[in-house]
């Protein structure tokens, strides 16, 4: 329920991005390495092993919970074998080790295409370990210790929007609580979080609303860790925690109808219903954003341009289009040429502007959240 009620789910699962079935191979590869540190089964191993390797495929940050999370395996693979040869006991199999190992390997070699396409995955591994963790493609912040504090309290932030402060006070209260009382179980749930941190995002120096679906889902894990403990059995630290949780969680599925109600209201949708009822069919509309921000242009009988390379007054002046949409969310992609453009545009062309803005409801949502189900929309309207 933590992970399920909190607003970055319900948007990412809204938006249908890749960040969704990444955290459905996700949480499968944290069940099966759960049960593997306990049993050492060589088919929960080679189940670890090919579930690692897909939610890997499917998309490649949520590696980076993997390297404290296979280390972890390896040290309760040896600690069980210390322990079986003191107490003369039967020792965990190595055959599961092998199998995981095996998963991976030949699981990646298929899903990553390194078997079918070996140079293009070489393109892509060259582009992660150079240019894809580059602090400077992604704005990150400063490889220095006053930067690397700045990047700690923005993740606190992007994650308190992105599950409210009550939930995520009850669910950083849960988690020192089982860190504090559970140890080892608690901590097998903790390293895979801090792993993700240390080698993602401290790395990249970057981070996001979908940055934030593993550290709630490893959050959620470590409150379930927190509730099974003996000390809520007793009755009246039941009832406080019963209490507690119903209020959160009212507070949370209010605010998850709130963010569905958000993209009901989506500005997008006031710019198809402008546009219909301004222009007349067949006319011409550039758009000068993202084609998923107005994708339906077609179908409501428009003609649509859409090319950056067109972003010049002169040849604007040429073409005259009967209006242009544009989208202030996407203008950080612009060069400075572009952005003088649209200056010109809304300032010199002699196009009249309308100005869709966002719900005033959708200030709890963070920049990128915003510029998703609710950016703001110009449209500019030739005179005449």
């Amino acid at each position: 329920c933590v992970y399920a009620f909190s607003n970055a789910t319900v948007l990412y699962v809204k938006i249908l991005g890749v960040d969704t079935p990444m955290m459905f191979w996700f949480a499968l590869t944290f069940s099966a390495y759960l049960q593997f540190v306990e049993s050492f089964a060589p088919r929960t191993g080679l189940w670890l092993g090919m579930l690692i390797a897909i939610s890997v495929s499917t998309k490649e940050q949520i590696g980076g919970s993997y390297v404290l999370l296979v280390a972890v395996v390896l040290a309760m693979y040896l600690r069980r074998r210390r322990d079986a040869e003191r107490h003369a006991t039967e020792p965990p199999a190595t055959r599961g080790l092998w199998l995981m190992i095996v998963g991976v390997v030949a699981t990646y070699a298929i899903l990553s295409r390194l078997v079918l396409d070996p140079v293009g995955w070489i393109t892509r591994m060259r582009w992660w370990f150079g240019e894809g963790t580059d602090p400077s493609m992604w704005g990150g912040f400063p490889n220095t210790i006053a930067g690397q504090l700045e990047l700690l309290a923005e993740t606190g932030a992007r994650l308190a929007t992105s599950m409210g402060i009550p939930l995520l006070a009850l669910s950083a209260a849960a988690a020192c609580f089982a860190l504090a009382r559970s140890g080892g179980r608690a901590w097998r749930v903790a390293l895979p979080l801090i792993s993700y941190y240390v080698f993602l995002i401290a790395i990249i120096r970057y981070t996001g609303t979908r940055f934030m679906l593993p550290v709630i889902f490893l959050l959620a894990a470590l409150t379930g860790v927190a509730v099974a403990h003996p000390f809520f059995r007793r009755r009246a630290p039941a009832v406080a925690a019963l209490v507690a949780v119903v209020a959160v969680f009212s507070w949370s599925v209010h605010r998850c109808v709130k963010s569905n109600a958000l993209m009901a209201k989506d500005p997008r949708y006031r710019a198809e219903a402008y546009l219909a009822a301004q222009l007349p069919a067949r006319v011409r509309v550039e758009v000068y954003d993202d084609d998923h921000y107005l994708p339906r242009i077609e179908q409501l009988g428009f003609v649509r341009d859409f090319e950056r390379d067109h972003m010049r007054q002169d040849e604007f002046l040429r073409r005259r289009p009967e209006a242009v949409v544009l989208v202030p969310g996407c203008w950080w992609k612009f060069t400075t040429k572009q952005r003088r453009f649209v200056a010109w545009l809304r300032t010199s062309s002699g196009y009249s502007e309308c100005v869709l803005d966002p719900d005033p409801e959708s200030s709890f949502l963070a920049d990128d959240d915003l510029r998703l189900i609710q950016p703001a929309i110009i449209i500019l309207r030739r005179p005449g």
